[in-house]
């Protein structure tokens, strides 16, 4: 976490592409489940998916995916 540029976020999407399991708690993610539930902490966010992962018995990375891809498709870029 001491290179400039890499924070948590980063270094959870490197484990995933080496096929760690986990979850990525970057912003698509955040605000999916921000729109249900308002507030929710990154640590929150992480823990839930994870969660839903388990239950449903796959793995969370691939449920991290499966958010970030459809998040990404219907989200309306910001022309700021």
């Amino acid at each position: 976490l001491s290179v400039k540029g890499c924070g948590r976020v980063t270094w959870a999407y490197v484990g995933m592409l080496s096929e760690v399991d986990g979850i990525k708690p970057g912003t698509w993610l955040n605000r999916s489940v921000q729109d249900r539930i308002p507030n929710a902490s990154e640590h929150e966010v992480t823990s839930l998916l994870t969660a839903v992962a388990e239950r449903k018995n796959i793995q969370a990375r691939r449920l991290d995916h499966a958010v970030w891809a459809y998040r990404r498709s219907v989200e309306v870029p910001d022309e700021s």
